[in-house]
């Protein structure tokens, strides 16, 4: 294919020119294409009406990345450049140019010294760099500037036939969030686990080659059992089907990775868009129907709030399963639901979350949470201290009072 022939969406010819001429200074002996955007890029030529581009271009060097950004904004002129940041930790280059987001790596390979672990990177070539990714859809890339395909891994027969295959057979045992990461491809693209995919996901589950395992001390599970599959849960409800993604999750008992509970949990599509609709926080509604949701947010390390959030309504959840009011609640007027829910200062979003849980006295708690709790007197304080009550605690008791005796005038339920 010949370079005037090339053509990208979103890529000029003369920023591909430009990329070219950076590449000579820099001393860059091969600049790539790599990673997503070429994938939906090839799904596109073979079907128009699918995806036509991503949002984010992922380039891979040999060379030096950083000498690479810093040799092409020297071609560019500044109005050009909306974003410019180095990582020289890991020699990788944010850049956003015209409006087009670009990231820039160094080619690189990956050692796990144990499963589960970060890994410890090293410059390579283009072709092992593409070893180290997830998927073989994933590791086609599109050499600059004649746009010639390089694909070693038969990434392009895996996209006809609309399949996920693992580079390697220790792909989850080196990092579970892979299939995380799979289940967003299927939901996005319509594609399936391969067998053999399938097949190296059960065994893996079945050795469980993580030193640390369900039970033990969360704090000391491994990234890709901790921060990196939160990372991917965010992403999941952010940006994909959720509700397939998680549905194909638990066909292929990856839900597991997590906890057990949440694997036999079949009610969390349910609660999930319940708590979306009374506008929750996601992570926690589906947290909640672990077996120890708690030990789980520690372990993913769930912003303090959240946590806080699950403690709150599974403290709601206990109090309610108390002997004196576990049936006696099921008769509680309006009022007496306000007074207990209200006494005790659990957060709104807190009864909410059990009521998406689905906890037997739900319809109370969504009665209370859209209604009871946002009906106020007929007299308000500023009127009580026109009429002499003085600003303070039994002016708020007076209020509450008043409320009360409103409710029940008016028979509220």
């Amino acid at each position: 294919m010949k370079n005037s022939e090339f053509r990208f969406p979103g890529l000029s010819k003369e920023l591909i020119d430009l990329m070219q001429k950076a590449a000579c200074k820099a001393k860059i002996h091969r600049l790539a294409l790599v990673g997503g955007a070429v994938r939906d890029w090839l799904i596109h030529q073979e079907d128009p009406n699918r995806i036509a581009n991503t949002p984010d271009l992922d380039f891979v060097v040999q060379g030096s990345a950083t000498a690479f950004a810093e040799a092409l904004v020297q071609e560019l002129l500044p109005e050009r450049i909306q974003t410019y940041r180095l990582h020289s930790s890991f020699d990788t280059v944010e850049l956003q140019i015209d409006g087009l987001k670009i990231d820039l790596a160094t080619a690189r390979k990956e050692e796990y010294k144990s499963p589960g672990e970060n890994p410890r990177v090293f410059e390579t070539e283009l072709e092992k760099d593409l070893e180290r990714r997830d998927f073989t859809i994933n590791a086609i890339a599109v050499e600059l500037p004649k746009g010639n395909i390089l694909d070693l891994h038969q990434g392009q027969r895996a996209l006809l036939s609309k399949e996920l295959f693992f580079l390697h057979s220790k792909s989850i045992a080196e990092d579970p969030t892979r299939i995380y990461r799979g289940a967003r491809y299927a939901a996005r693209l319509g594609f399936r686990l391969s067998s053999e995919a399938f097949e190296q996901l059960n065994s893996t589950l079945v050795t469980w080659p993580w030193s640390w395992k369900i039970g033990n001390p969360p704090e000391f599970a491994p990234p890709a059992l901790s921060t990196r599959l939160r990372k991917e849960l965010e992403l999941l409800f952010k940006n994909e089907p959720w509700n397939l993604s998680i549905k194909y999750l638990q066909e292929w008992g990856a839900l597991r990775l997590l906890d057990e509970g949440l694997q036999s949990d079949y009610s969390c599509l349910r609660r999930l868009h319940w708590s979306i609709r009374l506008g929750l926080p996601t992570l926690p509604a589906l947290i909640i129907g672990a077996s120890n949701p708690l030990s789980l947010a520690a372990r993913l390390q769930l912003p303090q709030s959240q946590q806080n959030l699950l403690s709150q309504s599974l403290d709601l959840e206990s109090f309610l399963l108390k002997s004196e009011v576990e049936h006696d609640c099921l008769n509680w007027s309006p009022v007496r639901w306000c007074q207990e829910l209200e006494d005790q200062k659990w957060s709104p979003e807190a009864v909410a979350l059990l009521a998406c849980k689905g906890h037997k006295v739900w319809h109370y708690l969504i009665r209370w949470w859209g209604r009871w709790r946002h009906i106020r007197p007929s007299v308000s304080a500023s009127e009580l201290i026109k009429k002499g009550w003085e600003p303070g605690p039994k002016l708020g008791k007076e209020i509450q009072r008043l409320r009360w005796d409103y409710m029940e005038k008016e028979k509220i339920k």
